[in-house]
């Protein structure tokens, strides 16, 4: 997070403990010294190692005889590396100051956070760019912090982390973090685009030096079903079969597919992408009249089976009424008495169905 002068002091220290140094003579002996906490005071030579530390990036050793010596550094810094020139030799003159100087740079890498959609029906560039605009990225480093970075060529270059949420967004299918320190960082993916699961990915990474780390987001596409059972209106427990059902878009023109009969009367069609669409019956089974309306669904939900009904009773059925027709039959008497006569009409559909009825004639036969 932004840190305080007295944090990085504390940070400084913490560096300063994984570092050491030693400094030779001409002849090549080890200088010694008293005192401590990078204040020391020249105590001789010696053949074995004399280490010297740091106290707030220097150390002091005062007394040094005139002459040639050589400064070391030696690290145990894991991401840190010596980016002067070491050993530093140095000349001591009389009443003067001899200066070595170090600089270690902290090791960086970069990142590269790729996403990817997938839609059975494809996407051109445009609808790409469309749904990037719906999506963002945090990224936090091993500490819990956020990370904050300028935008420059195309890419994210790290500036510093902070407490403050940030959010990077993509180009292209991807965005690009240079620069940064190696380490461990997570990469939270927040989704608002429509029709697309999940809605949030977390991915970790492992920055090493002077190499690009790799996250690849995919978001998958919704994908739903419809279903419809046709029967006869008459006879609803018969299940009727040889229709057809052809499903559009919702601008009722484009065909999407045409519905499969996958048992007597049962008709389905799979892989409907997430959104709006309409189910028209466009042939209808032998003796029965077509239902010529639209029928309008959606798919909202991820795995779904959408019920398609035009049934108003709520049968969840799709109803077909059969073709029908008229028989007329005319009484006559020699007595003129035509009223009150009783035929029953019996035989069997062209469906199949037994037909049976008694009627009465009227006073006109």
């Amino acid at each position: 997070a932004d840190m305080t002068a007295d944090e990085i002091a504390q940070m400084k220290a913490e560096l300063e403990k994984s570092l050491y140094f030693t400094v030779k003579d001409s002849n090549g002996k080890y200088i010694t010294a008293t005192g401590a906490d990078g204040v020391y005071t020249y105590n001789g030579e010696s053949t074995s190692e004399f280490k010297y530390v740091l106290k707030n990036s220097t150390f002091t050793i005062a007394e040094l005889p005139t002459g040639d010596y050589t400064v070391t550094e030696f690290s145990t810094l894991s991401d840190y590396t010596i980016k002067s020139e070491n050993p530093v030799k140095i000349t001591v003159v009389r009443n003067q100051t001899a200066t070595a100087t170090f600089v270690n740079e902290r090791d960086t890498g970069n990142a590269s956070i790729i996403k990817k959609w997938t839609n059975p029906n494809g996407l051109t560039t445009a609808q790409k760019a469309k749904l990037e605009k719906n999506v963002c990225f945090t990224v936090k480093n091993a500490d819990g912090a956020y990370l904050n970075a300028v935008s420059k060529n195309g890419k994210y270059v790290y500036n510093g982390s902070q407490t403050a949420e940030a959010r990077f967004m993509l180009t292209n299918g991807k965005f690009e973090l240079t620069e940064l320190p190696t380490g461990k960082y997570t990469i939270t993916e927040i989704s608002n685009a429509e029709g697309y699961l999940p809605k949030t990915q977390v991915k970790t990474i492992t920055v090493t030096k002077d190499a690009t780390a790799s996250a690849e987001f995919v978001n998958k596409v919704i994908v739903g079903n419809v279903t419809l059972t046709k029967v006869d209106e008459d006879y609803p427990e018969n299940k009727l079969t040889g229709a057809v059902f052809t499903v559009y878009k919702s601008d009722k023109k484009t065909v999407v597919g045409t519905m499969k009969e996958t048992e007597t009367g049962v008709y389905s069609l799979e892989g409907l992408v997430y959104g709006e669409y309409y189910v028209q019956e466009t042939k209808a089974p032998k003796y029965f009249v077509r239902d010529v309306n639209f029928y309008y669904f959606q798919i909202v939900n991820d795995g779904e089976t959408v019920e398609v009904s035009n049934d108003e009773l709520g049968k969840g059925t799709f109803i077909n009424s059969p073709q029908k027709g008229e028989i007329k039959i005319v009484k006559t008497s020699y007595n003129n008495k035509v009223e009150g006569f009783k035929f029953e009409v019996s035989g069997t559909t062209y469906t199949g169905q037994t037909f049976k009825k008694t009627y009465t004639t009227d006073k006109d036969g």
